[in-house]
């Protein structure tokens, strides 16, 4: 009965797994390249089929998540100590330390809608104070601005002493040449278009759990496919026989 079971492992038909397979693959490209509609322009016949559909679907998605869920940024500005991060469009407050995404109104050194990274160093209801240049936030030195820009130019500095008022913020950046509130004053909320988390991927792994989930099922999924579309011979046979 052993010597039986040898010879039915043996004689298993890979071939005809082999076969099978590439039929299901001809199945699919038929599926995918299956036209789904047709037109006429200017004399010639245009074809859209099922996967540029996909393709399409999944690009809108993906616009549509980074417009109003968030999406991952890259910078090489020194201004800041990170470069790869993601950028939340929800979010509830921000804090003094948070980083955030400004989207500038303009001056002469920047053109307006220039994206920025800046840290928040004095939010609303904090006491904002400078003396001549330098800046502090309730009490405790945020730092000082430069009285020229890299060009040898004098550049004036924002001068403020006051509680600073709902909706406005002071960003910085860690660099001592940054360009930010020390010189373009307070930033309004409507400017600030994201939260940076820029753990990177301490933010994918524990708050956006959805990630894990669909990596994990992702991945038992195609271990699956695999091993139901090629089989291991001794497996497939051994339950055959």
């Amino acid at each position: 009965m052993f010597e039986r079971r040898i010879k039915s492992i043996s004689a298993c038909p890979v071939e005809g797994k082999v076969s099978r397979f590439k039929g299901m693959m001809k199945r699919l490209r038929e599926y995918l390249g299956y036209v789904v509609f047709k037109y006429n322009l200017f004399g010639k016949e245009i074809f859209i089929r099922r996967y540029e559909v996909y393709v399409v679907a999944v690009l809108f998605i993906l616009y549509l998540y980074a417009k109003f869920v968030g999406h991952i940024g890259f910078t090489t500005s020194p201004s800041v100590p990170i470069h790869l991060f993601y950028v939340s469009s929800i979010y509830s407050d921000m804090d003094v330390g948070d980083y955030v995404k400004l989207d500038f109104w303009g001056s002469q050194y920047y053109p307006e809608g220039k994206k920025m990274v800046k840290n928040v160093a004095c939010k609303e209801g904090m006491y904002l104070e400078v003396v001549g240049r330098d800046y502090y936030c309730n009490g405790v030195y945020l730092g000082r601005a430069k009285d020229k820009d890299r060009y040898g130019k004098y550049v004036e500095n924002f001068k403020y002493n006051g509680v600073i008022p709902e909706g406005y913020y002071f960003l910085m950046g860690a660099h001592p040449d940054s360009y930010d509130s020390r010189y373009y004053g307070l930033v309004p909320r409507e400017r600030i278009v994201g939260k940076v988390l820029y753990v990177f991927f301490w933010f994918l792994f524990w708050k956006i759990k959805i990630f894990v989930v669909t990596f994990v099922s992702g991945f038992v999924i195609i271990f699956v496919l695999s091993i139901m579309m090629l089989e291991v011979k001794v497996w497939v046979c051994g339950s055959l026989g």
